[in-house]
């Protein structure tokens, strides 16, 4: 499937062979009339386990989407629990910057709170 207009696809896929094998990782970039913007082929010296290797795969697509500037994108891969975790991870980042500010001004209050007990 397409994605939208002003969408760009990034379809990842990882090819594992054995135990603590080198594994092939494939990413290709399409736009919204199906146009292959970018295809790229690369191996990892070592696998881990089947979801860190997709995982791997996964944020190699992105860091190839980030490099030539084609988002907003949509990312399609055959390993639901990596991109589950991925997104996961996503979804704590965003939380963790957007709580920075509070989050500040939370340690002073803590650091604030420690040293008036210790004088009282």
């Amino acid at each position: 499937m397409l994605p939208l207009v002003g969408f760009y696809k990034v379809n990842t896929d990882a090819i594992v062979i054995g135990d603590q094998q080198p594994i092939g990782v494939g990413v290709i970039i399409r736009d919204a009339n199906g146009c292959i913007m970018v295809s790229s082929t690369h191996w990892f010296a070592t696998s881990f386990s089947p979801p860190v290797d997709e995982a791997s795969t996964i944020l190699k697509g992105l860091q190839t989407v980030i490099s030539f500037g084609y988002l907003p994108v949509i990312l399609e891969s055959d390993a639901k629990c990596s991109i589950s975790l991925f997104l996961l991870f996503i979804e704590l980042l965003i939380w963790l910057l957007m709580a920075l500010p509070n989050l500040v001004n939370v340690l002073r209050f803590i650091k604030f709170g420690m040293r008036r007990s210790l004088l009282v």
